[in-house]
């Protein structure tokens, strides 16, 4: 059975993309998924249906076999928890901690939490150096911080399905290589993710197939980009 599967879904456009005519995805447990795309606009738009945060206009959206009713945020919630968002807008509290946000999650979704960051997370956080800066409010921090705390939460939830936009965004050379290497110890141990970048090597290092955007067609295609 699929981790995930779209079957004819259509989407209305993001920004000033094309949007996305009916198509069919799905991926399974343990597999990467490169995305390459003629913009920008469209890629988003994949990831973040794929993320549950966008309606399709048609179409059924089947997570483990179970169709999910996206008409209402509420009944995909559960869904949400087990996704890991990694984009250009998935953002921070302008007026709390980078602690705060990681802390979020677990408010988030109802869980039993002790206002501390659990062991694994804070081993995240020193990983990508940010455990000095959690006290930090994004006015006073980086956007490499802010977008590191990002990785961070979205990593901590140990997601069923990782979605990544462009992992180099806002980070400098030492951190970028950080994620890098994270993403590819993670395909190593069968994380299952859809991942949207410019960097050929890193697709062609852990894809295992490739789903080509183009003039707002999807075509999904086993193997790597090329």
């Amino acid at each position: 059975m699929p981790l995930l599967e779209l079957e004819g879904c259509s989407y209305a456009p993001w920004s000033q993309g094309r949007g996305l005519a009916p198509f069919s995805f799905g991926i399974e447990e343990g597999e990467t998924a490169a995305v390459v795309s003629d913009t920008n606009e469209d890629a988003h738009l994949f990831l973040r249906a794929l993320a549950g945060l966008e309606r399709p206009l048609s179409g059924s959206f089947i997570h483990r076999g179970e169709a999910l009713d996206a008409s209402d945020y509420r009944r995909v919630l559960a869904y949400k928890r087990k996704v890991g968002y990694i984009a250009s807008d998935a953002a921070v509290f302008s007026n709390r901690t980078l602690g705060e946000t990681l802390l979020f999650p677990s408010r988030y979704f109802g869980e039993a939490g002790t206002g501390v960051l659990p062991g694994e997370t804070l081993a995240l956080c020193r990983h990508f150096e940010i455990a000095e800066k959690l006290d930090l409010r994004p006015a006073q921090a980086f956007e490499e911080d802010i977008r590191l705390t990002v990785i961070v939460r979205e990593l901590a939830k140990k997601p069923d399905l990782l979605l990544v936009e462009r992992p180099s965004t806002h980070l400098d050379h030492a951190s970028h290589m950080q994620v890098l290497d994270h993403l590819r110890l993670l395909a190593g141990k069968g994380q299952t993710m859809v991942i949207y970048s410019f960097d050929r090597g890193l697709l062609n290092e852990i894809a295992t197939q490739t789903v080509t955007i183009r003039n707002g067609q999807l075509l999904q295609t086993p193997g790597k980009p090329g």
